[in-house]
């Protein structure tokens, strides 16, 4: 990610950010509250798309774009969110391995 600049409204999330990931990398992006973590994984994860922020995002060199979700994942980036709620409506059943002998 090069140079990337978002802004919401008068308030610059943002403002010329870059980030190079490489293949295999375990990454952490770490930061105080309102630092622009969650701004810069939802531009990168196609949540906020091309258009909406400035700058330039590029997978081995080649620059792409993002106008969903979707394209993001076909490029192998999904967002995993650290407070899930997918399945609100399920259940929870506890196993107990001495109860099922």
């Amino acid at each position: 990610m090069e140079n990337l600049t978002k802004r919401v409204f008068v308030v610059t999330a943002l403002q010329r950010v870059s980030l190079e990931l490489f293949v295999g990398e375990i990454f952490a992006l770490v930061g105080e509250n309102g630092a622009g973590k969650s701004t810069l994984m939802k531009i990168l994860s196609g949540s906020y798309p091309t258009g909406s922020y400035e700058g330039t995002i590029k997978i081995h060199e080649n620059p792409v774009e993002f106008h969903s979700t979707r394209d993001a994942e076909r490029e192998g980036i999904e967002m995993i969110y650290q407070e899930i709620s997918l399945h609100a409506d399920l259940s929870v059943h506890r196993f107990s391995y001495s109860s099922y002998q």
